[in-house]
């Protein structure tokens, strides 16, 4: 790994513990536009929605590589930027070690600062959120807020410390599998409660 797994999981956790807040507030806030008995049914809809296409991209369509790509291309991009940042850190390096520290943590803000735009900005709308939102408005909102941020708190620590590790043993088809059978699952769930 080219960076420190410290500042990549601190910028990319930071970005989800945001975003679910963000999240469960929008949930909230809804309830007070929307009657509770059209945010459930409309939530039972959308995990329906998710989880019919996630099992669809799976079993009978290809999944495109078209999303793959362009994280490919914004990675490309963000590692470009934060070498060019590293270097010129470098280049203002002495063998004080107290600067050596500071250009240490000088360096792991922008790399933490630069993962959690990414992650903000690539999750903002996505399944996560919009189920998050679903999922607030319709249940305990502090409930889903901390069974979010330990979730995401798992993935990201996952993904920085062993996700090609877990990757060569899992394949991304079953854990779209599964995630499109837990939305199905959510679906039925909060339809059962309506």
């Amino acid at each position: 790994m080219k960076y420190s797994r410290y500042w990549v999981f601190l910028g990319s956790y930071g970005a989800m513990f945001f975003m679910t807040f963000v999240s469960c507030f929008l949930g909230q806030f809804i309830l007070y536009i929307l009657p509770e008995q059209y945010m459930k049914f409309g939530a039972a809809i959308l995990f329906f929605i998710f989880g019919g296409k996630s099992l669809y991209d799976v079993l009978i369509k290809k999944q495109e590589e078209d999303d793959n790509e362009e994280i490919e291309k914004e990675m490309e991009e963000l590692n470009q930027k934060l070498t060019q940042k590293t270097k010129d850190i470098e280049e203002i390096q002495t063998s004080n070690q107290k600067v050596k520290n500071q250009v240490f943590v000088v360096e792991g803000y922008i790399v933490a600062s630069q993962t959690f735009l990414q992650i903000f900005l690539g999750e903002w709308g996505d399944k996560s959120q919009i189920t998050t939102i679903a999922m607030s408005a319709s249940y305990d909102p502090i409930r889903v807020f901390v069974g979010s941020v330990i979730a995401h708190a798992l993935c990201s620590a996952t993904a920085v410390t062993g996700g090609r590790y877990i990757s060569s043993f899992v394949s991304e088809k079953l854990l779209t599998i599964f995630g499109g059978i837990v939305f199905i699952f959510f679906g039925i769930f909060t339809l059962y409660n309506l």
